[in-house]
């Protein structure tokens, strides 16, 4: 998932671009909760395109000073959604905990082959649970510290661009990311050191709850990515469609020969029916690749060659069966592409009829 307004965001151009982007910079420092930013900055989002549109001004929907717009936009963000956004970043870290920990009790499975049930329940996570926690609070204070100053560097030095104000960001990412992962790596404490199920069993409970009351919430105002890419592939099908047409009808006219319209849709048409038929690949070779990579392997246990075949067979199902259904999107643009240039082609025989008789 992504917030939805950034998929339509490109569709602004010149000063409503930029106005909004300054906008959205403040608003993404403000260090408030993810579904406040994707609601006001939905909404805002609406207002410019509309105003774009119609040819209102920037200036008549900020008033002429976007500073004092940006704090009357998030005047009523208060303390609540601060500690919604600090309950956001919780979530992120529980579900951290709970992956990694799977995996350590994963690779205990796969690495040993006597009394296994008895030593998950001993196993203790490889996650420096303490050093996780003092350097999420790290990463914490030097988001906000470094939010304000960006703040203050939009309104009081507005020569500075917004490539310029993103860059800071995306260092301030990196930063909180290393600062993360020097306190893992230094601190030595033991205090926080628990087994790999009690993680799990104390994490997805939270996870659990975390959706049910806030992430239910979040998602009714966002976006799927598959509900918008059939008008991307539907697009993108369009000029490469166009394009393969020239490219196919110079090299035809090179031999001295001619190339239809018509030839081509013809040909796109087989290939989308041999495309088609072969979707069954797509089922087939998964387990096929994932036997392979039994014989490959040097695995001695039967329940290791059985834990890593289900592991390689999920993983490979997964891609395969993505890489289908934007096949079968694929498919769909191009057979409603050629549907209507046969329209087209049709209509202008029509428009030509009369003139002929």
């Amino acid at each position: 998932m992504k917030d939805s307004y950034v998929f339509y965001k490109d569709r602004l151009s010149g000063e409503y671009l930029s106005a909004f982007e300054a906008i959205e910079m403040y608003v993404r420092t403000q260090n408030f909760d993810e579904a406040s930013n994707e609601e006001r900055l939905s909404m805002l989002l609406d207002v410019f395109l509309t105003a774009q549109t119609t040819g209102r001004s920037v200036e008549k929907i900020t008033g002429g000073d976007i500073p004092r717009f940006c704090r009357t936009f998030c005047a009523d963000l208060g303390i609540k959604n601060r500690v919604l956004s600090v309950v956001d970043d919780i979530r992120r870290i529980v579900f951290m905990l709970v992956f990694f920990s799977a995996v350590d009790i994963l690779l205990l499975l796969i690495g040993q082959d006597e009394d296994t049930i008895s030593n998950v329940w001993s196993t203790y996570s490889e996650i420096n649970i303490s050093g996780l926690i003092i350097g999420a609070v790290a990463a914490g204070i030097v988001t906000a510290a470094v939010g304000a100053v960006i703040r203050r560097v939009m309104f009081r030095r507005k020569t500075v661009s917004i490539s310029v104000l993103k860059a800071v960001q995306y260092v301030t990412a990196s930063s909180t990311f290393l600062i993360l992962l020097a306190a893992m790596l230094m601190t030595e404490t033991e205090f926080f050191r628990i087994p790999s199920w009690v993680v799990i069993a104390a994490g997805l409970p939270l996870l659990i709850l975390y959706h049910i009351l806030r992430g239910r919430h979040i998602k009714r105002e966002r976006v799927k990515m598959s509900e918008l890419m059939p008008d991307n592939i539907a697009a993108t099908i369009s000029g490469t469609m166009e394009k393969k047409y020239l490219q196919k009808k110079k090299r035809r006219e090179r031999r001295g020969g001619s190339y239809t319209m018509e030839e081509f849709l013809d040909y796109e048409e087989r290939d989308c029916k041999m495309t088609e038929k072969a979707a069954f690949l797509y089922y087939v070779l998964p387990p096929v690749m994932s036997v392979i990579s039994i014989f490959g392997s040097d695995f001695s246990s039967v329940k290791d060659k059985v834990i890593f075949f289900l592991l390689t067979l999920t993983f490979e199902y997964a891609i395969l069966l993505w890489l289908k259904k934007m096949s079968a999107d694929a498919v769909r643009a191009r057979r409603a592409w050629i549907c209507a240039k046969r329209e087209e082609l049709s209509d202008e025989d029509a428009a030509e009829r009369p003139e002929d008789q």
